[in-house]
């Protein structure tokens, strides 16, 4: 469980040095990524495979906080939308009912349009990473 978080984590040391590049801050000191970079594409199709329900339907909650118009219906199954409404309230879902993975999101949900553009738009390094002036 760690290990998944601290990669998530390293993404983000790779989104500041990416958002950092272009604005040339005599201050920045720089970002480290502690662990292996791993692509959100990559991650979320190992997790459908796997047991863990829950960051799958976080996966929704993410989609539809960038694109407004997303329906998570579109992307989750049946089962699954009652936990994503449930996440309006709530920031983990654990304590409910188990779901299995291969009940969370619908057959080729890799293929929603919005899925591809969130996996696209959070791909990790996009551009050149800034690294600090050297002073």
């Amino acid at each position: 469980m760690g290990g998944r978080r601290i990669r998530l984590w390293s993404l983000v040391a790779v989104s500041v040095g990416e958002a950092v590049g272009g604005l040339l801050d005599p201050d920045y000191l720089g970002a480290v990524a502690i662990s292996g970079v791993a692509d959100p594409k990559v991650i979320f199709e190992r997790l459908a495979q796997g047991p863990s329900y829950s960051k799958l339907v976080f996966l929704a909650r993410g989609i539809a906080a960038v694109f407004p118009e997303f329906h998570a219906q579109d992307l989750l199954t049946s089962e699954a939308v009652p936990l994503y409404q449930y996440t309006s309230r709530a920031c983990e879902i654990t304590s409910g009912p188990p779901l299995a993975a291969n009940h969370v999101l619908q057959s080729g949900w890799q293929n929603n349009a919005y899925v591809q553009k969130f996996f696209a738009r959070n791909a990790p390094a996009k551009s050149s990473l800034a690294r600090p002036s050297s002073s």
